[in-house]
């Protein structure tokens, strides 16, 4: 009951403000890499600086990940129906060009890649509907244990046919997104659609080689143990990373509290986007089917990213823990390390923090996931914990 008293609201304001900070950037070895939001990225002059090699190396692996779902033949059925994806989103951009005033839309091929990715985000929110606010509006006086039966029970009845599916063919769910049926989604089918939307477009036309949208999910803000799942926006040729919240943005559309996709809840850097790369690697290098799985190049980057004899280094091991999806082993590892760094000394109480949940969370946030958890211990044999 001790380190209650120390808990993150008693935490002195700088204290706070260095972990949320901590997510804003990647630190790779000497280099860093800062993640923005979409205002940044579209009012920031060009930064030539490239990425660092050991990130470079993780990208092509990573941009295929999503398409792996969890059959080892996924990618291969998926890049079989990119020039069917692509021409559908083409008839779809030309609707949308006319419906808008937009006849820049009419050719998808022609756009720079940000252009690109804004009509994809416009094309897929036009086609789905946010699950989880299938109990009307937002005001509207429910009791908060009726809304969280109405979530489970969305996510087992109306949301079962998207997730069984996407999971086995994503080229369903992105040609589901775009024929305009107003799919009932989650947010990690709207994170889905848009990387695999971007990774059809290079696949079928070898449109931009060197930009990848990725998928990131994990518990996004640590106020409350739900996960999240949004997209990175990666440009080889510069030294920065856009967080993007597609779910966000279409939330507030289907509101009426937006006129375009490009509004505040597009903007994804207010999340805690490094940890949740990190749990996403550590999940993603567990998992067979993964493009990520066992790759020496994930344990590079892992060990680039996090060290352990640095504040900077003890902080992010302290955010890994918190995610649901790292074993327990791998968590009761950390928190050795942490304690005989005396990290209290900096946070006190922060063995309160580490409480992974009740074991329907913990066993949400792994469904489905066929993965060897014994790995998490060897990126952290990597990082020196």
């Amino acid at each position: 009951m001790r380190e209650v008293a120390g808990s993150p609201s008693r935490w002195p304001r700088h204290r706070r403000q260095m972990l949320a900070n901590m997510e804003k950037y990647l630190e790779v070895g000497d280099q860093v890499v800062k993640i923005v939001s979409y205002r940044t990225a579209e009012h920031r002059r060009k930064r030539p600086d490239g990425l660092p090699a050991a990130l470079m190396t993780v990208l092509p692996l990573f941009e295929r990940a999503c398409p792996s779902a969890l059959s080892p033949d996924a990618t291969a059925a998926f890049d079989g129906v990119a020039d069917e994806l692509w021409e559908q989103f083409c008839t779809r951009a030309d609707r949308l060009a006319d419906e808008t005033g937009r006849p820049e839309w009419r050719d998808p091929s022609r756009l720079p890649p940000w252009e690109l990715l804004k009509l994809m985000g416009v094309a897929i929110a036009a086609g789905c509907t946010y699950a989880a606010g299938g109990l009307g509006d937002p005001d509207d006086d429910i009791p908060p244990w009726v809304q969280r039966v109405e979530a489970v029970r969305l996510i087992l009845t109306s949301a079962a046919q998207v997730v069984l599916k996407d999971t086995r063919r994503l080229g369903w769910l992105v040609a589901q997104t775009l024929s305009r049926r107003r799919l009932r989604t989650l947010c990690r089918h709207y994170t889905a659609a848009l990387h695999g939307l971007f990774y059809a477009a290079k696949r079928a036309r070898g449109l931009h080689p060197q930009v990848y949208v990725l998928s990131i999910r994990g518990r996004a803000d640590f106020s409350h143990f739900a996960g999240h799942a949004w997209n990175w926006y990666v440009d080889a040729r510069k030294r920065e990373i856009v967080a993007l919240d597609l779910t966000g943005a279409d939330w507030l559309l289907d509101r009426g509290q937006a006129d375009s996709i490009l509004n505040r809840g597009f903007d994804g850097a207010r999340w805690n986007n490094v940890s949740c790369f990190l749990s996403t690697l550590f999940d993603a290098f567990g998992t067979p089917p993964s493009p990520l799985h066992e790759r020496r190049e994930v344990i590079e980057l892992v060990a680039a990213l996090v060290d352990p004899a640095t504040p900077r280094g003890q902080a992010l091991l302290f955010r890994l823990a918190q995610q649901l999806t790292v074993s327990d082993a791998a968590r009761s590892r950390i928190v050795d390390r942490l304690r005989a760094e005396n990290f209290s000394q900096t946070f006190p109480g922060w063995r309160t923090e580490l409480v992974p949940g009740s074991l329907f969370l913990r066993a949400a946030a792994r469904m489905g996931r066929f993965r060897n958890q014994a790995l998490d211990e060897v990126l952290l044999d990597a990082i020196g914990v």
